[in-house]
């Protein structure tokens, strides 16, 4: 039976991050012999992230080669709201890297603050390499 992953934009990882302290923390591994094309993001705080900044990247082109810099207290301010973070189609279609296998997709956490008990939902879809 085929992969629901390779068929359908699907939930590739969930991760707890800390917006407490700068720095990578890896959200999902590219499969051996696939490759990844990236959708989104849900940030869901524990708390209130205090304007903290963050970049979305991988390991094999750049920390911010999905989406550049993120503020998210700016409208999810509580453990009772999450936010999407994700390139919103505009007239000029938007481009996202497609990820070799073995490639890290990461979250750097760049400033401000906040608590250690977020998670982070990546959302994407896998095709053959």
């Amino acid at each position: 039976m085929a992969d629901s992953k390779e068929k359908t934009i699907a939930l590739l990882s969930s991760t707890a991050v800390s917006f407490a302290a700068t720095g990578a923390t890896t959200l999902y591994t590219v499969p051996s012999g696939k490759k990844c094309i990236p959708f989104g993001f849900c940030v869901r705080p524990g708390a209130d992230p205090v304007d903290c900044t963050a970049t979305f990247g991988s390991t094999g082109t750049s920390a911010n080669s999905i989406l550049d810099t993120q503020t998210f207290h700016t409208n999810v301010d509580s453990a009772t709201e999450a936010g999407w973070v994700l390139p919103v189609p505009a007239a000029t279609t938007v481009a996202v890297p497609v990820l070799a296998a073995s490639d890290v997709i990461q979250i750097t956490i760049g400033g401000g603050g906040g608590g250690e008990t977020n998670y982070v939902d990546f959302f994407g879809y896998l095709v053959d390499a």
